[in-house]
């Protein structure tokens, strides 16, 4: 399991049994949880800004572990990413303000470190494990590919810019990264003006790291940064109001949307895509002007649609479900096929909420410090737990 589901980072989740026994629980760590918690093998876990990795029961929320990254003043960045097949943890961080980066991989069953890579900038995204391999976007302006197994670097590519927040995606062979230019980075351009050079996305061989293209964006720099990858297709959003899907193949553009602007509660004036999740037939995708859609995954057109005053985070989907969170401090499930509303629960965390995990039944999500499970079916919301996770 990865951020967004897999390493091709779809957000779609298969559906799978509740777990025995299972009731809606929260456990408050010492930070906020900033990256959505990633499920296997029944343990759910997540890395947290009190510089520490939680390993939770996906079932009851009992801590099984916690690993400490870092005593010094260090954030997490990333979703630890798993590898099933071979039972680690492995997890990403930066120093706060970014100096140098980390990544450890840690023993799914019991925290211990396996090994430790050090970076020379910050790591604010989350890794893909795939084939054996750990791909990791590095704020010195490189992609890394790393052994899983022994830390070693196998190739390392140069980026236009620092990686950021983009989580590679990786499918067929490939690796694609969104990197915004080092400008913006920098903080030399604003997102949203002609004066900052174009964000590029790119398409690396997996195995050598060679550039096999790259694609120029509409936008000025503007997140958000990963794509996801299904069936020779990547879609790709921005908050600049982009929804576009190039052949994976070859970076040519097959079809590109742009969405209106439209006035949220906070009295912005605002379009934008978050990351979509694609299924076989349609993509959903939360917009920051208020708005969640879902399309024609061949055709472009829009299927259904959700207005509200507040922004929807990216979806998630499961079965005939579609998960999302508002920043209204609501989680939501919708029809995938029609959109109509299933329920709606209260954050715990109130309005910042990661995008959502769905396994066992359940709807894991990082709001505020919290880490929750929500009944996937009737949102059964979890209570406040007294735990506090102290260092």
């Amino acid at each position: 399991m990865h951020y967004r589901g897999d390493a091709a980072r779809t957000g779609v989740f298969e559906p799978s049994d509740p777990l025995p026994g299972f009731q809606p629980w929260s456990v408050r760590t010492g930070g906020p949880i900033d990256w959505s918690p990633v499920v296997a093998d029944g343990t759910v876990y997540a890395g947290s800004c009190d510089h520490k990795v939680y390993a939770l029961d996906a079932r009851t929320g009992q801590r099984r572990w916690r690993f400490t990254v870092h005593n010094g003043p260090t954030t997490m960045a990333g979703a630890p990413a798993v590898a099933v097949h071979d039972g680690t943890v492995y997890a990403a961080s930066t120093s706060d303000p970014v100096r140098t980066g980390v990544v450890f991989a840690l023993d799914a069953a019991t925290g211990r470190v396996v090994w430790r890579r050090d970076l020379p900038a910050g790591v604010r995204s989350s890794p893909a494990v795939v084939d054996g391999a750990l791909y990791v976007g590095c704020d010195d302006e490189s992609l890394y590919r790393i052994d899983a197994a022994t830390g070693d670097t196998q190739w390392r590519a140069a980026m236009p810019g620092p990686c950021g927040t983009a989580s590679p995606a990786v499918a067929d062979g490939r690796v694609f990264m969104k990197v915004r230019a080092a400008s913006y980075q920098l903080g030399l351009a604003d997102a949203l003006h002609a004066d900052g050079d174009p964000a590029q996305v790119m398409a690396l061989d997996a195995a050598t790291g060679d550039l096999l293209w790259s694609h120029a964006l509409r936008e000025r720099n503007a997140g958000p940064d990963t794509g996801a990858v299904r069936d020779g297709v990547l879609y790709i959003g921005s908050s600049s109001g982009e929804l576009s899907a190039l052949s994976a193949e070859t970076g040519t553009p097959l079809w590109t949307l742009l969405t209106q602007k439209r006035t949220i509660a906070t009295g912005q004036h605002i379009s934008g895509f978050t990351e979509p999740a694609v299924t076989a037939d349609r993509v959903y995708t939360g917009g920051q002007n208020g708005m969640l859609s879902a399309f024609d995954r061949k055709t472009a057109l829009r299927r259904w649609y959700q207005e509200h005053t507040w922004p929807y985070g990216a979806a998630a989907v499961a079965g005939s479900t579609v998960y999302t969170a508002r920043r209204d401090g609501l989680l939501s499930a919708s029809s995938a096929k029609t959109g109509d509303p299933v329920w709606a629960a209260v954050l715990l965390g109130g309005r910042d909420c990661t995008a959502p995990t769905v396994a066992h039944g359940a709807v894991y999500v990082g709001s505020g410090s919290w880490i929750a499970a929500y009944d996937a079916e009737t949102g059964a919301t979890p209570r406040r737990s007294r735990w506090w996770h102290r260092r």
